[in-house]
């Protein structure tokens, strides 16, 4: 039996096709967005422990890029902001009682370290472990919005959503890079300078020691339309040899 992993994205497990009607190129990606009753299939999937991981496929593609003029819908440059997004999103199933917070964490962290291995380092907290933390304050509430987005896009198809939870710390490797308010002034100092800085946790930064070697940056994926027919399946799978690749990339 092949050693498969089953994949999706939380654009899959909240939008449908109605809403291209309202965001139009905004949400051209590949799966493409499917019927309520698909996505309902999915979430039943997910509440029911079936899915290994939940990804973003993050793919911001500037505003230019999406509103230009295309011969046909399959044209348009594929892919869709959802790195900021990801624990909000998640969040919101927590609050529907679709999954819990250990599934969230075994979803979007261990099951992905272990997967491609990073699970002696990444995934758990735990003596040797790297400090990756996230610290949420339950009592506050936030909001998704276009004008805290800090991707090329600049744009999130969820803005407007509200989550029961506030992100108030981020600590990567022991190096603190996120504190209530950190996004729009990361997105003010963009503005100034033309770009935006690394986090202290982003994989161009130096270890902190020599035995201490930085994250793995994710392996790149192409924007381009697919040349073949789009898949009919929400879900992704994704094998052993995608992880031998991710790694040697």
């Amino acid at each position: 039996m092949a050693d498969a992993s089953v994949e999706t994205t939380p654009q899959n497990l909240f939008l449908t096709a109605q809403d291209y009607e309202t965001q139009g190129a905004n949400l051209k990606a590949s799966p493409p967005l499917r019927s309520p009753h698909d996505v309902d299939a999915l979430r039943a999937a997910l509440s029911a422990g079936l899915i290994d991981i939940v990804a973003t496929d993050h793919a911001p593609h500037a505003p230019a890029e999406k509103a230009a003029a295309y011969a046909a819908f399959a044209d348009i440059p594929g892919g869709m902001p959802g790195l900021q997004t990801l624990l909000p999103t998640m969040l919101r199933l927590v609050d529907e009682g679709l999954i819990a917070l250990p599934d969230l964490v075994r979803m979007c962290s261990r099951t992905p370290a272990e997967r491609f291995g990073l699970g002696r380092r990444k995934g758990r907290i735990a003596v040797g472990y790297d400090a990756d933390l996230l610290i949420l304050d339950p009592h506050q509430s936030s909001a998704i919005t276009n004008a805290d987005q800090v991707s090329r896009a600049g744009y999130t198809p969820f803005d407007g959503w509200a989550v029961k939870s506030r992100l108030t710390n981020v600590s990567c490797v022991a190096a603190r890079s996120f504190a209530t308010g950190g996004w729009s002034a990361r997105r003010k100092a963009r503005s100034s300078t033309g770009r935006a800085e690394p986090w202290p946790c982003s994989p161009t930064r130096p270890p902190s020691s020599p035995e201490r070697a930085p994250a793995l940056a994710a392996p790149s994926r192409s924007n381009s339309p697919p040349k073949g027919p789009i898949s009919s399946s929400p879900t992704r799978w994704s094998s052993r040899s995608r992880a031998a690749r991710a790694q040697s990339s």
